[in-house]
């Protein structure tokens, strides 16, 4: 199973709270009596800072108040403030609102033009309490205003008392700074036209080249500075930089961000999977760049619980980076370059209808939302897998889309050079994508993975399991699933015009797991009736039905719990047409082997009609050597009986009560066997002398003399 790459912590986000963009103001300013005036001091040819004098703001009925226009340098781009008195009209009751406001001109309308800023409302009679701001947008034709819908409270500023009208005049300062950058494009040779006409490409490379990049050296501990878009398939990326700190050092983070930077109507969620290969080049004759190489797939939006940044916080060190004889910083010019394999998919879920598996059962014949399929086909799949081999890539995984079963997301991963080394085989496993922060958090699935082939059906290799999900566990399947000469074997029908089919049927576990009589009572199910020296535990299996094929050769076990510092589950299967019924330990939680102990519990199927009805039987068994005494219930046919009462609805319900449980004693003698061991235990156990240990060694001491002693306690 290979290793998950971790992703790195969420960038810094651009503002202390939530900004706005809303569509550029009128052309035409209001007018205002008084002596309105900005003074401007242009520090370099991209920065400005410049301070508007607003005369008599808390007396104008206008909406909006615009200052003049301003050229920021000599960059040719000029810009504005906006300043609703009272808010705009997306503001909440009572806020300010404060924009900057951009014109982008022609020759830089490609690129947009990449913008931080920094506003600020002054305090005449206290400095430090002067009100900050400060952001970063990428302005373009569809965005040419950024700014703040709460800046601050209307009565704060507007209140002559506070100190920010001072003679009748409001000071706005604004510190604004515009990326000086190129960038260059190149897709590979045969997909050249393809990005000419502004269609996505699977591979490429994209070179951005950063200027004065002195200017924004600051702005990158708290923000970060993001490159122009390119597209890779159905998303568009760009290279994001800025500063993180780690045990007092600070690094150089870059990523590649997929985020959609446009509020556009009527979005449709993307995604793509790509490796790619980030580097900061060095100017410096004769020293040589640095490269890193990463995977991931990206999707557009958090709010599809997607990732939308993959890199690395500790990409290098700041010090190495703009060290001055390291080449890396030469001039105040830097240049990252990314290059990057897409893979070129399409996918799509498949709906899948049940049939009773019982005759004459209760179960409807209707689709089922905790059973589906999904197939993905993948279209560069050789030459994917040839650019790992170049690089001497192995154990990467190839992640699909999010598909839904359930309240589940899946997602398949395939390693094309599978997990061995040598490499030998191919691995496909499925993986969930929970969501569930609990750490208990677990779900059952039955799951069949194919490879489709594409010559003749027949020929498709196909395998199927069951297991539960865990928070430990995220992936299940096969590190040995075909060999890997099969697969790209030209005459195998599996690879056919270098595009391969994968295929998945889950079957998702409905279920409802509660322990305590407490949580039982509180979620309504009666348990005052029940007699017992111990908790109970509940599972519930919505679906069952959709299983009671499956048990014919396999099992369902419950979530895992603990008791006495083992994690049991309960587990179910068929056995001569009965629905049977164990406790045993859960075999993924290693525990200390030098522990044996007894447990003894009844259990019950549950008669949801009539409790009264329900079946309870008693056993033991020992966890050391795991042997479970199979508790075996009533015929299936006998259950599913509309008017028996133990299926409702399609569930089933498994009541189960720890009733003891204590170490085991050590046996080696001959003549003592596990059965004469829990015979004691029962005995004792019946009789409430358990804890009186020194009366169950005491008999055991006497079968070593006299084997047959412990057959006779009953």
């Amino acid at each position: 199973m290979g290793r998950k790459l971790q992703a790195p912590p969420p960038p810094p986000s651009p503002s202390a709270s939530p900004e706005s963009t809303y569509p550029a103001p009128p052309p035409s300013s209001s007018a205002m009596s008084g002596e309105e005036r900005v003074s401007v001091d242009r520090r370099t040819d991209y920065s400005v800072v410049c301070k508007w004098t607003i005369p008599n703001l808390e007396r104008t009925k206008s909406k909006a108040v615009y200052s003049p226009y301003l050229e920021v340098g000599t960059s040719g781009i000029d810009c504005r403030l906006v300043v609703y008195p009272r808010g705009h009209s997306d503001a909440l009751p009572g806020s300010l609102s404060l924009y900057l406001h951009l014109i982008d001109p022609p020759r830089t309308s490609k690129l947009g033009c990449f913008t931080y800023y920094k506003l600020s409302i002054l305090n005449s009679l206290d400095e430090s309490k002067s009100l900050h701001r400060d952001s970063y947008c990428r302005f373009t034709s569809k965005r040419k205003s950024h700014g703040w819908s709460d800046f601050t409270l209307s009565s704060t500023v507007l209140d002559p008392q506070l100190g920010f009208i001072s003679n009748n005049f409001l000071f706005i300062l604004a510190d604004i700074r515009v990326l000086n950058e190129s960038t260059s494009f190149v897709p590979d040779t045969n997909e050249s036209k393809l990005a000419s006409s502004s269609v996505s490409v699977s591979s490429g490379q994209f070179t951005w080249t950063i200027k004065n990049f002195g200017l924004f050296r600051e702005m990158i501990k708290t923000h970060k500075l993001l490159s122009p878009s390119f597209p890779v398939e159905e998303c568009n990326l760009r290279i994001s930089v800025h500063g993180y700190v780690a045990d007092k050092v600070e690094y150089l983070y870059l990523c590649l961000d997929s985020k959609e930077m446009e509020n556009l109507t009527g979005f449709e969620y993307r995604s793509c999977w790509c490796m790619f290969r980030m580097s900061v080049l060095n100017h410096k004759s004769g020293s040589k760049s640095i490269h890193r190489d990463l995977h991931g797939r990206f999707g557009t939006d958090v709010n599809f619980e997607d990732t939308t940044y993959i890199g690395w916080c500790n990409y290098m060190k700041m010090s190495k980076f703009i060290g001055l004889d390291n080449g890396f910083l030469v001039d105040d010019t830097a240049v990252f370059s990314v290059s990057f394999q897409a893979i070129k998919e399409s996918s799509g879920c498949l709906k899948i209808t049940r049939t009773p598996a019982v005759k004459n059962s209760i179960m409807p014949n209707k689709p089922d939302w905790y059973q589906g399929g999904f197939v993905w086909k993948i279209k560069n799949f050789t030459r994917l897998k040839d650019l790992m081999k170049k690089r001497k890539i192995v154990g990467l995984a190839v992640n699909s889309r999010r598909f839904q079963i359930g309240n589940q997301d899946f997602h398949l991963g395939v390693y094309p050079r599978g997990l061995s080394q040598p490499p030998s085989h191919f691995s496909f496993y499925l993986q969930v994508d929970n969501q569930n922060s609990s750490p208990d958090w677990s779900c059952f699935v039955s799951y069949r993975l194919s490879v489709k082939n594409q010559r003749c059906m027949d020929k498709s290799v196909s395998k199927d399991s069951l297991d539960r999900f865990s928070n430990a566990t995220k992936e299940l399947g096969w590190c040995e699933f075909l060999t890997l000469n099969s697969l790209f074997d030209q005459d195998s029908g599996f690879v056919v015009g270098d595009t391969i089919h994968f295929c998945a049927e889950v079957l998702l576990l409905k279920e409802t797991f509660l322990m305590g009589n407490t949580e039982l009572r509180n979620a309504g199910f009666p348990v005052d009736h029940l007699s017992g020296e111990g908790e109970l535990v509940l599972w519930m299996m919505h679906n069952f039905m959709s299983f009671i094929g499956i048990l014919e050769t396999r099992k369902i076990v419950s979530p895992a719990f603990e008791v006495g510092g083992f994690q049991l589950q309960i587990g179910v299967c068929k056995s001569l047409d009965s629905i049977c019924a164990f406790l045993e330990c859960n075999p993924s939680v290693t525990s200390d082997s030098d522990k044996n102990f007894l447990v003894s519990y009844k259990m019950s199927l549950a008669n949801q009609k009539n409790h009264a009805k329900s079946m309870w039987k008693e056993t033991t068994f020992c966890t050391k050597s795991n042997n479970n005494s199979v508790i075996q219930f009533m015929k299936v046919s006998d259950m599913v009986d509309a008017d028996a009462g133990y299926l409702a609805h399609e569930s089933v319900a498994i009541l189960c009560q720890i009733l003891d449980h204590c170490p085991s004693l050590e046996f080696s003698e001959p003549g003592v066997s596990m059965l004469d061991v829990c015979y004691v235990f029962e005995y004792f156990r019946h009789l409430k002398f358990i804890s009186n240990w020194s009366s169950v060694h005491a008999i055991y001491d006497n079968s070593l003399t006299k084997p047959n002693a412990m057959h006779h306690l009953y």
